[in-house]
């Protein structure tokens, strides 16, 4: 593991209100001195480092490290895990020893489950959800639903939310159905994509099923519902649409990037990085009716949580703030893959008395995450290996090497064999509080 530590001294403060009193925000955040002590002074409370540990790239830390230390001289210690989508399941269990030793923690949104149900971070209170609010604009509405809220309390605050999109270099007419999105890459002469590459290809396949009237689980017994002829019809036209594809196994970030140089026609996609680059494309929603519109989140959306056992109450509410979305966090945001806006304010540039937006593809950003019906992702317990046994499956069907049908038949049989693993009772319960019910 990577230890690091930033002790810089910042141009200015940050949201300096925050600090004033040090006031616990969490029930698990502690002052830094034994009650009936008198605190130490400033300039002495400021030489402990907030201790943050962050499962990501371990590029990513340097990001953070600077940003961090362009607008405060508290000093930093990342310890980082370093894992990709594929290797989440690797640091779930030192992930889980890690938050007793933090205060802050920046993991994937499918972990939740498993630290919550491991006592090792709590839910944030109301005046840290309100300052948020307050500061920053409130989360957007699909945000909030999918991925701040865990059975009604707000156990999370959200750092992106990204959309896959279709993307053109020149305009196209909305897509009511894949069918006809099959029919556009024919014409393009099959120069499209959308992300198939190790670790993307569920994701992929589940943006395809939103409008499916029963979503991957039967509530009550929790039996996969993979194999319903839908399912297998979505996977089928699918595999059909990807061998019309000139560009194979790639991510949305290179898709995109593909369609801005002029080497793809369009695809599925969405940007990291700046998104003020994307004036000559056209974006739009995915195909389908939208009706009801349904939102899904990616369950490797980074989230920061709190600590049980937080030690600095006030530094810990300043960095949650900052790195949500506050004052000199958005060029760290811009370079971390999977950040981005999560509030309505921050997508939006102030000009005279105008409101603009970023963006072509912040615009669609804004129009789509401000639906309030959200999708429970697969964040359950030991929830990377149910994402890995269907990406695995699906990406064998999309090589040809078993059919869609097939594929879906095993990726059923081992999703049982995992919810067994787990006790099927306890992830029935996970699933009823992501969609709300109270177990």
């Amino acid at each position: 593991m990577n230890i690091s530590k930033v002790d810089r001294f910042s141009r200015r403060q940050i949201l300096g209100a925050t600090l004033a009193g040090g006031v616990s925000f969490v029930t698990g955040c502690r002052q830094s001195v034994p009650e009936g002590q008198p605190p130490a002074p400033q300039a002495e409370r400021e030489k402990v480092p907030l201790r943050v540990v962050y499962a990501g790239e371990i590029s990513d830390l340097q990001v953070i490290e600077r940003g961090w230390g362009s607008i405060s001289d508290h000093p930093l210690e990342i310890k980082s895990l370093p894992l990709t989508r594929v290797e989440l399941g690797a640091v779930d269990s030192d992930l889980t020893s890690e938050c007793v030793r933090c205060d802050v923690a920046i993991v994937p949104l499918s972990l939740l489950p498993a630290l919550r149900r491991a006592d090792v971070i709590v839910p944030l209170s109301g005046g840290l959800v309100d300052n948020a609010n307050r500061d920053m604009g409130p989360l957007y509405p699909a945000v909030r639903n999918g991925a701040a809220l865990f059975a009604g309390e707000m156990i999370c605050m959200p750092l992106g939310a990204m959309q896959p999109c279709l993307v053109a270099s020149d305009p196209v007419s909305p897509l009511g159905s894949w069918e006809d999105y099959d029919e556009l890459v024919q014409s393009w002469g099959g120069l499209a994509a959308e992300p198939t590459g190790l670790g993307w290809a569920a994701g992929s396949f589940l943006a395809r099923c939103v409008e499916q009237e029963q979503w991957l689980f039967d509530g009550g017994n929790l039996q996969p519902l993979l194999t319903n002829a839908s399912y297998v019809d979505a996977l089928k036209l699918m595999v059909q649409t990807c061998g019309r594809y000139q560009a194979k196994d790639l991510n949305p970030a290179e898709i995109w990037e593909s369609v801005a140089n002029g080497s793809l026609k369009g695809g599925i996609a969405f940007p990291t990085g700046s998104l003020i680059s994307d004036a000559n494309l056209t974006v739009q929603q995915l195909p389908g009716k939208h009706q009801p519109e349904k939102i899904l989140l990616d369950s490797f959306s980074p989230v920061g949580v709190l600590s049980a056992m937080c030690r600095q109450t006030a530094i810990a509410r300043q960095f949650m703030l900052w790195i949500s979305g506050g004052d000199g966090s958005e060029s760290v945001r811009s370079q971390i893959a999977g950040m981005g806006s999560v509030r309505r304010l921050n997508g939006l540039i102030r000009e005279s008395d105008s409101t603009t937006l970023e963006s072509t593809y912040q615009r669609f950003l804004f129009e789509r995450l401000n639906q309030p019906v959200t999708l429970p992702t697969l964040q359950i317990l030991e929830s990377q290996q149910y994402i890995n046994v269907l990406d695995q499956q699906v990406r064998l069907a999309i090589q040809g090497d078993v059919q869609p049908a097939e594929s879906l038949v095993e990726a059923s049989r081992q999703w049982n064999a995992i919810t067994d693993q787990v006790g099927r009772e306890e992830q029935m319960k996970v699933w009823k509080r992501l969609n709300g019910m109270i177990a």
